[in-house]
């Protein structure tokens, strides 16, 4: 088979460990390689024993290299570009990560090629690729294709797409590329420099990976609700996130906003504190298995998409629960 229809995901790691929204995209690329016949490849910078998981999820070859939490992101555009023009793939996944976010736009303009960030939603027509993203604050769907440059790419939110079930025992090809020779003699740029790290308290998870997620508005009135609602977190074991609305005012940091122009989740529960359900903030936390919703106001958004809903004051309700459980 030519390798002009391949479908790239590159594969994000941290602490050594590969991300789960990575495995995600592989399971949508493989939905959309069995339209076309095309071969799912995964692109990962790490060690040889955690590929055999990128195998279970649905890649038929790995192009495997070394170095993507050693390196910063300007040469790993470098690096997955060089790949890239080596190899031709005809589609380029990435996840909207942090990294992905600033990796994807390098490597595209290296390959002189468009980008669609912050995907949504993904599906193929006569080999184009169709990139669906919100538009005008979630507004509308604007679907966007690339006709001409090659390859075509998109960063997608992690998330939006469920994850593959694993075929244990899958097999595929490898194939090795040293860091060192797609950078070739490319001077290395200076690493950019870690100035300090702060220790997410309790047994919080990441935001993406959370199971549980309390989140706050601006009905918790201000940092002192959100002191409270960390308070809660912690006791349960959940994440604390917040609305774009509780950033903007100073109550939360934007690690912590969920929604559009944040993080995109799907949690077995997300408790919403004194959020209305602005559709920006809907489009983040939709999905999620079970949503409650706490607000004075009845009519508020959030309760249509709500299962569960409280027409009550969030900070009482908040108050009720630390008794309860702190």
């Amino acid at each position: 088979m030519s390798v002009d229809g391949e479908i790239w995901v590159i594969c994000e790691t941290r602490d050594g460990e590969i991300l789960e929204c990575c495995f995600e995209l592989l399971g949508k690329a493989a939905s959309l390689a069995a339209r076309n016949g095309s071969n799912v490849c995964a692109v990962f910078f790490g060690e040889v024993p955690k590929a055999a998981a990128l195998f279970a999820s649905g890649a038929a070859k790995i192009y495997l290299s070394d170095g993507f939490e050693r390196a910063d992101d300007g040469l790993l555009a470098e690096a997955i570009a060089a790949l890239a023009r080596r190899h031709k793939p005809e589609t380029l996944l990435m996840a909207a990560t942090v990294r992905g976010r600033s990796i994807a736009p390098q490597a595209a303009a290296l390959l002189n090629t468009g980008l669609t960030a912050d995907c949504t939603d993904l599906h193929l027509e006569d080999g184009l690729l169709i990139q669906t993203r919100p538009a005008l604050g979630g507004n509308l769907m604007a679907q966007i294709v690339c006709a001409a440059a090659r390859p075509q790419m998109a960063t997608v939110r992690p998330r939006v797409f469920p994850m593959p079930s694993l075929a244990s025992g899958r097999e595929g090809e490898i194939v090795r590329v040293p860091l060192k020779e797609l950078l070739a003699e490319k001077t290395p740029a200076k690493a950019p420099e870690r100035v300090g790290t702060e220790k997410i308290s309790g047994n919080r998870r990441a935001l993406n990976d959370a199971d549980i997620i309390l989140a706050g508005g601006m009905g918790l009135g201000g940092k002192a609700g959100f002191i409270r609602l960390e308070a809660l977190a912690d006791a349960v074991g959940a994440s604390l996130a917040a609305s774009r609305a509780a950033v903007h005012a100073g109550f939360a940091p934007y690690a912590s906003q969920v929604g559009q122009t944040g993080v995109v989740v799907r949690p077995r529960l997300y408790v919403a504190f004194g959020i209305s359900g602005a559709v920006q903030h809907l489009a983040g936390m939709s999905v999620s298995e079970y949503i409650v919703a706490v607000n004075t106001d009845g009519k508020a958004p959030i309760f249509r998409h709500a299962h569960f809903g409280l027409v009550a004051d969030a900070m009482e309700t908040l108050e009720l629960l630390l008794s309860e459980f702190a």
